[in-house]
């Protein structure tokens, strides 16, 4: 591509935007290796995919950014230019969707109403389907977003479409933290959310984001206390926890006014019997079950998979969850009789002249047993004593 590479990188943009024309549903961009011109177009475009063959990639990008940076520079032209800059700012995004004053480009078009928020959507899209972890793009869509009522956000597109940028790259953080963020504006979809995470988690085995995200939904659904249907707080409903308590050695009642006598040593037990008018004390049991059945999945993973790091992390996580929740929920009383859990990372009450909680001094010894690294962790993260 000599001399004449300027009016054939224009064709193939031409070509490009031909495609975004002709067809709105475009689902997917790939690069296709090609390391030669093959005297055929390099744009190839089948049942709403698009391609571009890599040998004119370089040339099509240098040419791409430089009439890019012409036209920031030539203000008078702006206007004029309008038309132009767009296809060649969505070929250069297309390839390389990680520079930021491209897409600053985008949002200063979308400002003065020269671009339609719904079709940015499906660009943004686009470019996560050939980059999944694109930050750039997250963030456009979050940005997009501000411009439209709650109510307008297809909540479940947007999980869809993490669940998709995850499940091609493996701790993508990028999209996890935007599914947080989908969460975020609407917490209903919390429980939703564990379900889906499960699932997720079996088919990636190894990636720890979606356990570390599963250990922060838990907690969101801890702060945000609201059960989805009164069946989740009955006492059939909690046969993990009680598996979980019964594997301590600690004997359970028969009532989730016991349990909870049990797991808060130090609530008044007039409390704990009025605990089903308590939409906390209902969320923590949800909660603690919830926990107690990732234990039991860790080890199932472990049974079928064998050791993976993974496996021992979410472990202490959840280990962590249930001591942590448990000492908030506890800590509370003797003071006003109510409990609060706005803020589920704050210390745990001081110790002095409380009933110990049999329940999590036996869960800290069981998991100090299982190995020395465990061991350890234990007494810095659990105040197991040195000596236990």
């Amino acid at each position: 591509m000599d001399g004449g590479s300027n009016a054939l990188c224009e064709r193939i943009i031409n070509e490009i935007e031909t495609v975004f024309s002709r067809d709105p549903s475009l689902s997917t961009f790939e690069i296709i290796p090609m390391p030669s011109n093959q005297n055929k177009s390099p744009v190839i475009h089948v049942e709403h995919n698009l391609g571009l063959e890599s040998w004119c990639i370089k040339h099509v990008y240098d040419h791409c950014h430089r009439v890019i940076l012409d036209s920031r520079l030539s203000h008078a032209h702006k206007h004029s230019h309008h038309g132009a800059s767009v296809k060649y700012l969505n070929v250069a995004i297309l390839i390389n969707p990680d520079v930021a004053m491209f897409w600053n480009m985008r949002r200063h078009l979308v400002r003065q109403c020269k671009l339609k928020t719904d079709g940015e959507f499906h660009f943004s899209a686009l470019v996560l389907s050939k980059k999944p972890k694109s930050s750039e793009a997250f963030a456009y869509r979050r940005w997009l977003y501000s411009f439209e009522s709650r109510e307008s956000i297809d909540l479940a597109f947007e999980i869809s479409l993490c669940e998709r940028c995850a499940d091609r790259n493996a701790s993508n953080y990028h999209a996890w933290s935007h599914r947080l963020w989908v969460l975020e504006q609407e917490p209903r979809f919390l429980h939703f959310e564990i379900y889906l995470t499960e699932k997720f988690i079996r088919r990636h085995i190894s990636d720890y984001s979606a356990y570390h995200h599963r250990v922060v939904v838990l907690r969101r659904l801890l702060q945000v206390g609201e059960m989805e249907s009164e069946e989740n707080s009955d006492y059939a409903s909690l046969c993990d926890l009680i598996d979980c308590l019964l594997g301590a050695g600690v004997a359970v009642g028969k009532t989730p006014a016991e349990l909870l006598i049990i797991l808060l040593p130090n609530a008044p037990p007039t409390t704990c019997l009025t605990w089903s008018a308590n939409k906390q004390f209902k969320s923590l049991l949800h909660c603690l079950n919830l926990a107690a059945y990732d234990l039991q999945l860790t080890q199932e993973l472990r049974d079928t998979f064998g050791d993976r790091e993974a496996f021992e992390l979410h472990r202490r996580a959840i280990v962590f969850f249930i001591v942590e929740s448990c000492r908030l929920f506890d800590g509370s009383f003797g003071i006003s009789g109510s409990v609060s859990v706005n803020n589920c990372h704050s210390p745990p009450a001081t110790k002095a002249s409380r009933r110990e909680n049999r329940f999590l001094d036996t869960l800290r010894l069981r998991e100090a047993q299982r190995s020395e690294a465990t061991r350890k962790w234990c007494q810095i993260f659990l105040d197991l004593p040195c000596d236990g």
